[in-house]
């Protein structure tokens, strides 16, 4: 494998490039712009500067895994493959914003990958950042695949690179039950993708998908924050500032303030079903039909038939005022509402920085005992089984949330994951207190830069969390994946490091 790489002279530029600073600069930038300054102030500007980095980095991490595929012995391999990466990324980039079909199927492609429906415009005029693939262009040819070391963190910037990329189109959030369309006749509601019906003023809902794919237009639902009783025209509601909803019975004349909702739009709600819960206009689209949703609720109807007074609440379902003025809430589909315990909210504040205490840990344990001189087998045994306790505390943790899931089961995934943790950090504290003496006893020296490399690392394990926090990746799962791929690549390019270093320090010098 090694001599594979030495001699992959294509591989080894498309590293260079990739850990190349104005690479890492580009990826950042994107990030940046995408998660923070496009909310911050939405401008053409910040609209196409994402696409000027993304076409700087993109050509150098399709080169990188061109490379994996051209074999070094193919004539003018370098020339091959460089030219492949930069025409297939501006190619395709030009196909998907000028022609309909591609981008349809493009879409269709990263919803089934990301498992959330992915949003992103046609904008014939974003060809214009094309020229962004000449920075790239200068990045790989300022490289030189004959330096004697390979860059082992060109393969951490190709994660990152991928993520970047991921994060850059942005899933669309689910709004649950958000509409009553106006054109039909009966009494039905709907989410992004379904259709429901209830014969009984909203108390039942039943899934009318196939029957009714018709009402799945978004053009005809009612935007008005006050709805009248047809039966009664001076009977009114009003749900204007998503903290009450307001009962009239004069025409609008005085109002008597009936339902509470600060409780329902609480952001510690946010905090267990995502960051896609009640934010308002969290979709922001200039495509004509496409929807705005702001806070629940989402929108009233009263049915003329019964006199309920019926209110789209989202991920909650359906809130109903029954005509003899109780309030209940009804189930819709998935959608039901679920009150918030506290641990779930504690844990979706803490288990990130548990994680990374106890990968703290590991990173330490890895870095001083994965050395030539220091490596043993009963290192690497140990060293398993604290990672492997890791990642299945992760797992535990990313279990899915969901608006049904009860509290009990909440508790069980937070004790799983708790234990998996403690058993993980039970094990590495001991071997890390065992390693530094060993390390002191026989006059090793610890490495100057092992602080920074270590805080490097938990840098790269948060940026994929706060990428999913704002909204960036579609489920947490992705979030961890990245992270683990991050440090998994971190840690071996500073082993890496170390390791050259320690070979150009002569015999008992110090670090």
């Amino acid at each position: 494998m090694r001599r594979y790489v030495e001699s992959n002279l294509a591989l080894r530029r498309a590293l260079f490039a990739l850990a190349d600073l104005r690479t890492v600069a580009a990826i950042g930038v994107l990030l940046v712009n995408d998660h923070i300054l496009k909310h911050l102030s939405p401008s053409w500007l910040t609209g196409k500067l994402s696409d000027v980095m993304w076409s700087a980095f993109a050509p150098l991490l399709l080169a990188f895994f061109l490379a994996l595929i051209v074999p070094p012995l193919v004539r003018r391999q370098e020339r091959l493959v460089a030219w492949l990466a930069f025409a297939t990324i501006g190619v395709a980039y030009a196909l998907f914003n000028l022609s309909d079909a591609i981008h349809g199927v493009t879409l269709r492609l990263l919803s089934l990958i990301g498992g959330a429906p992915v949003v992103m415009e046609r904008d014939a005029t974003d060809v214009i950042t094309l020229p962004g693939l000449l920075l790239g262009w200068w990045i790989w040819r300022r490289q030189c695949p004959e330096q004697p070391f390979l860059q082992a963190r060109g393969l951490t910037i190709a994660v990152l690179a991928v993520m970047a990329s991921v994060a850059s189109g942005r899933p669309q959030p689910d709004p649950g039950i958000y509409c009553f369309p106006s054109n039909s006749q009966g009494l039905f509601v709907k989410s992004l993708y379904s259709v429901y019906e209830s014969v009984d003023g909203g108390l039942t809902w039943k899934d009318v998908t196939s029957e009714r794919a018709d009402l799945l237009s978004h053009s005809d639902c009612r935007t008005s924050s006050v709805i009248s009783d047809p039966r009664s025209p001076l009977v009114q509601y009003a749900y204007r500032d998503g903290k009450h909803i307001e009962r009239s019975s004069d025409g609008g004349t005085t109002w008597t303030r009936e339902f509470n909702l600060s409780w329902v739009n609480h952001s510690a709600r946010a905090r267990v079903y995502g960051s896609t819960w009640h934010t308002p206009e969290r979709i922001e689209s200039s495509t004509p039909g496409t929807p705005k949703f702001a806070q629940s609720p989402r929108q009233g109807i009263v049915d003329p038939a019964t006199g309920n007074a019926l209110f789209a609440m989202s991920l909650d379902g359906v809130l109903v005022r029954t005509a003899d003025g109780h309030w209940r809430w009804a189930t819709v589909g998935p959608y039901s509402f679920t009150s918030v315990g506290r641990l779930d909210t504690l844990r979706v504040l803490w288990d990130e920085w548990l994680l990374a205490l106890v990968l703290t840990t590991l990173a330490i344990n890895t870095l001083l005992s994965v050395q030539p001189k220091d490596f043993s087998e009963g290192a690497l045994l140990w060293l398993a089984i604290e990672w492997s306790l890791w990642l299945l505390a992760i797992a535990a943790f990313d279990s899915p949330r969901s608006a049904l899931a009860s509290e009990f089961a909440d508790l069980n995934r937070l004790l799983l994951g708790g234990f998996f943790l403690l058993t993980s950090l039970a094990i590495a504290i001991p071997h890390v207190i065992w390693t530094i003496c060993r390390k002191l006893k026989s006059n090793a020296s610890i490495p100057a830069k092992l602080v920074l490399h270590i805080a490097g690392i938990l840098v790269l394990f948060y940026v994929p969390h706060v990428v999913w926090a704002l909204g960036g990746l579609a489920q947490e799962w992705m979030a961890s994946l990245f992270a683990v791929l991050l440090v998994a690549m971190s840690l071996a390019a500073s082993v890496l490091s170390f390791n050259r270093q320690r070979q150009q320090t002569p015999s008992g010098a110090g670090h």
